[in-house]
């Protein structure tokens, strides 16, 4: 059932609240294990739905609305029913009104805040340079003030890609590569 709630609200930009009383058993007397009536699988598809891990872009375009699971008449909500973390997580973020950065804050931790970011910097460094300067400023913006849920700076990812990329940040390199590029495009001409 809950799979089937994922695959709905795949383009949700309005539902905030997801009360799914349906899926549990009226007839079950152990409330405290309501829970385990949502399979692993439908508790991963709703994880999928708030964010999407297979690129960036399905990061950005997953669903930021959404910020409350809750198990009907029990009054059990996302921080009570033990949920997943990363679930409870994606939830915690999706209550900050600038889902521009809830949408940031998702993709710096899923995609650039492991050990292995060096191989994903890659997206970065294959950017036209007239790109560049947008992708820095992204990746330095600052949080929001009274920001809640976990939080990823982009200065780490700042600081690894200009040290990747130093040349970018040298002038006189820049001014080179300029003149460079301005001398061939004359000489094909």
């Amino acid at each position: 059932m809950m799979v089937a709630f994922a695959s709905a609200l795949a383009g949700n930009k309005t539902l905030k609240m997801l009360n799914f009383e349906c899926c549990m058993d009226e007839d079950s007397s152990d409330d405290e294990n309501d829970n385990e009536l949502v399979t692993e699988r439908g508790w991963e598809a709703m994880s999928t739905l708030l964010c999407n891990k297979s690129s960036i872009m399905n990061t950005y375009n997953s669903n930021h609305t959404l910020h409350s699971l809750c198990a009907g008449d029990t009054g059990a909500d996302h921080e009570t029913m033990g949920l997943p973390d990363n679930l409870s997580s994606y939830l915690d973020l999706n209550w900050n009104k600038n889902k521009v950065e809830v949408a940031r804050q998702k993709i710096l931790q899923t995609h650039f805040s492991t050990d292995d970011h060096n191989s994903k910097m890659q997206v970065f460094l294959d950017m036209d340079l007239e790109i560049m300067p947008v992708a820095i400023a992204w990746m330095g913006r600052p949080l929001p003030i009274g920001w809640e849920g976990t939080q990823v700076s982009g200065l780490s990812l700042l600081y690894n890609f200009t040290r990747r990329l130093p040349d970018l940040f040298d002038s006189n390199t820049v001014q080179k590569k300029t003149s460079t590029a301005v001398k061939r495009k004359r000489d094909n001409s």
